[in-house]
């Protein structure tokens, strides 16, 4: 099955390197004609459902910034351990610290 689309795909890419300015200008007028078409069929529904499932991108977002936050934390205290005793840390930060 996987040869044959990558059959299609070569056949498709080689009948475009030989078609003309105005065929590749009717193709992509095609093209965004039929992409018009697809997105006026989707209902409002169908786009909340892709709205909530990008969501969990922004959660992973939000992690991988804290982890740097938590990380950046840690090499401060530990560059600065002299200096800046834990217990001056604030609770959250303290809290952090104890999971390392």
């Amino acid at each position: 099955m996987a040869d044959y689309f990558e059959r299609e795909a070569l056949r498709k890419r080689k009948s475009r390197e030989n078609e003309t300015p105005e065929q590749r200008e009717k193709r992509r007028a095609c093209d965004r004609e039929n992409k018009s078409k697809k997105m006026a069929n989707e209902t409002a529904e169908q786009r909340r459902a892709q709205a909530v499932d990008e969501r969990p991108n922004e959660y992973q977002e939000m992690f991988v910034l804290e982890s740097l936050r938590c990380s950046c934390l840690m090499s401060l205290i530990q560059t600065n351990n002299n200096r800046m005793p834990s217990s001056s840390l604030p609770e959250y930060d303290r809290e952090l610290l104890q999971k390392f």
